[in-house]
């Protein structure tokens, strides 16, 4: 049932889309339906088509980061969100999506902390930037710095 609901509704999208391609929000949408459909790889083929057509949109290029990274995990997806940053130097979600995936990964843990840092002072209310911060400290021993933040960021 739920499912050919959201057939459905990616059939209804799509022909948004064919009436009325020119609006990159059309394409967000598209992505996420085919994402809570369970489609990943039918998403990454849409965000990847989206980027191509809105070339300047970066948050259609930090979800084509996003999906790559969900679907193959490998750290070539970074360059998406490299991309990202270079378009928009202050993207928060870039920016701390490069950063925690160092920490996750043990590699450039200064880098990270200062991409992180930027992220931050980007969105200084984001939780999830402040467990990315708490979770370096974690990583390098740093345990009531590590605390804090994530208090920190369980309250928000």
């Amino acid at each position: 049932e739920q499912q050919r609901s959201y057939d459905e509704a990616i059939s209804a999208m799509n022909e948004a889309i064919q009436a009325k391609g020119t609006d990159p929000s059309l394409y967000r949408l598209l992505i996420g339906l085919n994402k809570e459909a369970g489609r990943l790889t039918r998403a990454m083929e849409v965000a990847d088509e989206a980027v191509e057509l809105f070339p300047e949109d970066v948050d259609l290029r930090f979800t084509l980061g996003a999906l790559c990274d969900e679907l193959d995990g490998g750290l070539d997806c970074l360059t998406h969100m490299f991309k990202a940053v270079e378009m928009d130097p202050s993207h928060a979600s870039a920016l701390n999506y490069i950063g925690y995936t160092y920490v996750e990964n043990g590699i450039k843990l200064n880098e990270a902390e200062v991409l992180i840092n930027r992220a931050l002072a980007a969105s200084p209310e984001s939780g999830h930037i402040m467990d990315s911060l708490g979770w370096l400290y974690y990583i390098r021993g740093d345990v009531e710095r590590a605390v804090a933040e994530l208090e920190r960021a369980f309250d928000k």
